[in-house]
């Protein structure tokens, strides 16, 4: 039994309903709009933008994303950028006068050289530590991969330590997600785990709980990549990597070839025990559908819990599908970890 008291709930199970006849839980369908609302519209991010945070500060929406000058597979040198929204709609890429690309400082760029970086606010911090941002790190002593905690009071100039945080395998195309955790007064990082081509994971699987609809329990996990978790009191000391536990990943009621990717998670701060998550699915191209390795598409999904432990896949159809062939979601498409209300 739940005291619901005076808290605003959503129906994200059964938990609230005592009894039903010919009633379905379904998943709300978004409407895309037309059009962007962000373009590769200067020399520095030319490429591509990508790998985006958003917040909310004083009214103001936030979004530090990555901007590739060139080819991303090949010479292309990513920065971290920043711009700013009233609505969320319309942004505008400041001026910024901090770092200095092709001989002038006019640029939003906030750094250079800065890999899958993730910014979040961190309402529990110190001042001085009011935004905090989790990036891969070559670390100069073995030029290995790794990962740091950077910190800064404005989100634009930051503190970022050479030494590794984590000794957990760092992988260069994922960015990983993370935020101070109201409810369990935690700090929580969702990472990419990865499992071997016999499906077992490097990290064991969360233990289920009973659950209306149920939790994720494979019973099989597909290889390569997965959803994992790592809670801490502190997330600028060592994370205590022995405690990671996947907790989403492709199974056997999902096509082989699937793959998932962490993207989209969010704790729903309007509403008592709601998480969302938004993963990225990557349907593989079987070998006579391309000549390149390791190419596919992606869709993204919805995902739910009530604790960011155990989540609920619902009926696992594309939450945001993919556009028409050839046009800009066309490959595919992901979801952010923020909403606008």
């Amino acid at each position: 039994m739940y005291r619901i008291g005076s808290d605003k709930q959503l129906f994200i199970d059964r938990r609230f309903v005592e009894a039903s006849e010919n009633v379905i839980l379904t998943v709300n369908a978004p409407v895309k709009r037309q059009g962007v609302v962000l373009a590769s519209d200067k020399p520095w991010d030319a490429f591509s933008l990508g790998w985006y945070s958003i917040t909310e500060d004083e009214g103001v929406y936030k979004m530090w994303y990555h901007a590739c000058d060139g080819d991303a597979w090949a010479n292309g040198r990513w920065r971290l950028c920043y711009c700013i929204s009233e609505d969320g709609l319309s942004w505008e890429k400041p001026n910024l006068g901090l770092v200095e690309y092709q001989g002038s400082v006019h640029n939003n760029i906030v750094l250079e050289d800065s890999k899958l970086a993730y910014v979040f606010m961190d309402p529990h911090g110190k001042a001085d530590h009011r935004y905090k941002m989790v990036e891969l790190a070559v670390e100069p002593q073995d030029k290995k991969l790794g990962i740091r905690i950077g910190t800064s009071v404005d989100g634009l100039q930051w503190e970022r330590p050479s030494r590794n945080i984590s000794k957990l395998p760092a992988r260069w195309d994922t960015q990983k997600q993370a935020w101070w955790d109201s409810r369990r007064r935690k700090y929580v990082v969702y990472l990419r785990v990865m499992l071997g081509r016999d499906g077992e994971p490097q990290f064991p699987f969360i233990e289920p709980i009973e659950s209306d609809p149920p939790v994720v329990a494979p019973k099989m996990m597909r290889p390569t990549r997965a959803v994992g978790r790592v809670e801490m009191d502190d997330i600028l000391a060592p994370w205590p990597d022995e405690n990671v536990r996947v907790v989403l990943a492709a199974d056997e009621n999902d096509p082989p070839g699937s793959d998932i990717y962490t993207h989209g998670l969010y704790q729903y701060p309007y509403a008592a025990d709601a998480y969302f998550m938004f993963p990225m699915t990557y349907q593989q191209f079987r070998e006579q559908e391309t000549t390149v390795s390791n190419d596919g598409l992606n869709d993204t999904q919805f995902c739910a819990s009530r604790n960011g432990i155990h989540w609920m896949r619902y009926d696992r159809k594309p939450y945001l599908p993919r556009g028409l062939s050839g046009g800009p979601d066309g490959g595919g498409i992901h979801g952010s970890e923020f909403h606008i209300r």
